[in-house]
């Protein structure tokens, strides 16, 4: 996927930034992940942590009503540079979802206009790594709803604190599991803030949630880079 993405670059780069009728927040984003190299050290890359919350779990059909997302530089979160907005839509999904995220109706028909916000995300994210907990989800319901205004889906690549966590797992524990021998009530975002010590701030929240999801990227970075041939690229899809 990623080098499949970075090849989709280059082809609409070529196509859409000629095309004076196409946003400079496009080609700019366009521009930013042709030229990225993604392997440097972990270090220096920077990463961006984002979470959504959606009107359901249908990415081809739902919306994205909410996302919070935090960068992360030189291994540190970058508080300065978050991002946290409510989206405009007509309704915030049905009650069992509106008892999860807590966004109302009234919350996202005043919210900001879509086609603004995803001008303001594709600046926002540049050609930086993307990282969340079940992140596939998160960037292809933001593909999905972006091609409402934009000829592209999201080309960053993604790092899951998911696969980190298990891969990091089964190394302290001697363990080669398969994935079908694990349990995935035990890898949860509930259940990994609790064993790794994070406090659960703001949680069901968008920004909450990628706040969360940031500092257990770092504890895990931190725990597996002190392991030999550790190499963040093997993560990257």
């Amino acid at each position: 996927m990623f080098f499949i993405n970075k090849l989709k670059s280059y082809f609409w780069e070529a196509k859409y930034c000629k095309n004076i009728k196409h946003s400079i927040a496009l080609c700019n984003y366009l521009q930013t992940i042709k030229h990225q190299n993604y392997f440097k050290e972990p270090h220096k890359n920077h990463y961006v942590v984002l979470d959504t919350e959606t009107t359901g779990l249908d990415y081809k059909k739902d919306k994205v009503i909410s996302i919070g997302a935090v960068r992360i530089e030189n291994l540190e979160i970058n508080i300065s540079d978050s991002l946290e907005v409510i989206l405009k839509t007509e309704n915030a999904g049905n009650k069992d979802n509106i008892a999860v995220h807590g966004i109302r109706n009234m919350d996202v028909q005043i919210g900001k206009d879509r086609k603004l916000f995803f001008e303001q995300l594709l600046y926002y994210l540049q050609g930086d790594i993307v990282v969340g907990h079940h992140i596939a989800f998160d960037r292809n319901i933001l593909s999905y709803n972006i091609k409402e205004f934009f000829p592209i889906a999201i080309l960053n690549p993604i790092i899951d604190t998911l696969d980190l966590a298990i891969y990091y797992e089964r190394l302290i524990t001697n363990r080669n599991l398969h994935l079908e021998e694990i349990n995935p009530k035990e890898y949860t975002l509930d259940k990994l803030i609790e064993r790794y010590n994070i406090k659960a701030s703001g949680r069901h929240t968008a920004i909450g949630d990628a706040l969360i999801t940031a500092e257990l990227f770092l504890k895990l970075i931190k725990k597996l880079s002190q392991r030999k041939g550790f190499n963040i690229k093997k993560f990257m899809k």
